[in-house]
């Protein structure tokens, strides 16, 4: 399959309407569509939780409205070079950055599954959740993360599966937590404290596939999460949690283990070292936020690389909501893994 030759086709979704994505030929049965950087959410500003979108918005990036041919935005991260496998892979564009509109995923499927959409069973689906330190990475807008060829694999081997791709807020934008966010949140909201914004990305893109994959010939009750690295442990996040997402997991090289065991006054230390950097020293609670909310994206990324002593991980607790059977941790995890379901109320496979 060579990812420079496609066409362009407009499929019609229940929910979604008229959507556009490249059609990637095989031959006539096994034809692969490739719907790139679908919007699931929006960002009510700068560390704020992210709202699950219902449908199409009319606007959301540079892109025309329902036309999903080519990637939007990744959240804004150091540079990654592609010196590692070799130079720039065959079709693969410059990644652009936008912290408002990141929160998008790309779906591969074959064609006649998408054609089917819910007048069949819905093919199994598996959902990739890309690894980088909870720091960096883009899998959904990556053409070294281009699925097209696994879903033509599958295909061919009458074996069909959807996978998507899913994008969510790293680094600062997605991973500050200390205490001015967790005070200032309480004092304005009845929802749940704003530990982990880039987690609670991810449950909101999973929440989206529930709802809309049946429309692209997925099964939502048939779901396979696989990721690696700081996806693994997000995944592993997941099982802990008290929120079934998926049917089955894939982890690789990636549990509690590889994340820092971080209290709140260990990040804390992160948030006013960042504070430090940019010369923010302002007495209220209030202030620092404000001014925070209001530095460039760019400086934020700069201060990944000049804070080298600052890592990236979610906050695990003791207060955090997500975890109602416990509180995960390497030695823990087993027993909390083993002890979730997920929507039939069944273990994970």
């Amino acid at each position: 399959m060579n990812p420079l030759f496609y066409q362009v086709e407009t499929f019609s979704h229940p929910e979604l309407g008229d959507i556009k994505g490249r059609v990637f030929r095989q031959d006539e049965a096994n034809d692969i569509v490739h719907f790139r950087s679908i919007p699931y959410a929006t960002i009510p500003g700068r560390f704020k939780p992210c709202a699950l979108l219902e449908n199409i918005p009319s606007t959301f990036d540079h892109r025309p409205k329902g036309d999903f041919t080519e990637y939007g935005n990744a959240c804004p991260s150091v540079h990654q070079p592609d010196s590692a496998y070799g130079g720039p892979l065959p079709g693969q564009t410059p990644r652009t950055y936008d912290e408002q509109t990141c929160l998008n995923l790309t779906i591969s499927a074959p064609r006649s599954a998408v054609l089917a959409g819910q007048r069949n069973h819905g093919l199994p689906v598996m959902v990739y959740v890309h690894g980088g330190a909870f720091k960096e990475g883009a899998g959904h807008i990556s053409a070294l993360h281009d699925t097209t060829h696994m879903v033509g694999l599958s295909a061919t081997e009458n074996r069909p599966v959807i996978i998507v791709n899913i994008g969510y807020r790293l680094n600062w934008f997605g991973f500050m937590n200390c205490r001015d966010l967790i005070d200032e949140h309480v004092e304005s909201s009845d929802e749940a404290y704003p530990f982990n914004l880039g987690i609670h990305d991810q449950r909101t893109a999973f929440q989206w596939i529930h709802k809309h994959i049946g429309g692209f010939g997925g099964n939502a009750s048939n779901i396979t999460a696989f990721g690696e690295s700081a996806g693994s442990g997000s995944i592993a996040i997941h099982l802990a949690s008290d929120l079934p997402l998926f049917k089955r997991a894939i982890m690789m090289s990636g549990n509690f283990g590889i994340m820092r065991s971080a209290t709140l006054a260990s990040h804390d230390e992160s948030y006013w070292a960042l504070l430090d950097y940019l010369n923010m020293d302002f007495e209220t609670r209030e202030e620092r936020l404000e001014a925070l909310r209001a530095v460039p994206a760019s400086k934020l990324v700069e201060a990944i690389n000049a804070l080298p002593h600052v890592s990236f991980s979610p906050y695990l607790g003791p207060d955090n909501e997500m975890f109602t059977r416990g509180i995960p941790s390497y030695s823990t995890q087993d027993s909390i893994i083993s002890s979730c379901r997920d929507g039939n109320n069944n273990r994970p496979a």
